[in-house]
C-alpha cells in the first residue's frame, strides 16, 4: 500500500525524524510549508536515502526563497499536483 506522507514542519524539529522512521520504499513524501526546508542541504541526503519519491510544494519553496537550493531529486508540484498525488496514493499520513 503506497502512502503519501506530508511534512509541514521544519526539519530541525521531531516530525521529520518520526516521518523517516515510517517511510517505506514506494511511498511518497511531500514537503510543504516549513517542511520544504528539508529539501535543502544538509537534510536532503537523509530524504534521498529514505527510498521514497520526494515532492516539494513549489509555492511554499518559492515563498521561502529556497527554490535554488532544493535538491534536484525533488519533484516540484503545484496545488493541482498535490491533489492528484493524494488521490493516487492509498492513504495520506501528515507529520506536523
Amino acid at each position: 500500500m503506497a502512502i503519501l506522507h506530508t511534512l509541514n514542519q521544519s526539519p530541525s524539529g521531531d516530525a521529520m525524524a518520526s516521518c523517516l522512521r515510517c517511510v517505506n520504499p514506494g511511498d511518497s513524501l511531500l514537503l510543504l510549508e516549513d517542511g520544504v526546508y528539508a529539501a535543502c542541504d544538509p537534510y536532503a541526503a537523509a530524504l534521498r536515502n529514505a527510498g521514497c519519491t520526494l515532492y516539494v510544494l513549489e509555492a511554499d519553496a518559492d515563498a521561502r526563497g529556497i527554490v535554488d537550493c532544493v535538491d534536484p531529486g525533488a519533484k516540484a508540484i503545484d496545488y493541482r499536483g498535490f491533489v492528484e498525488l493524494s488521490v493516487a496514493c492509498d492513504a495520506v499520513q501528515s507529520w506536523y
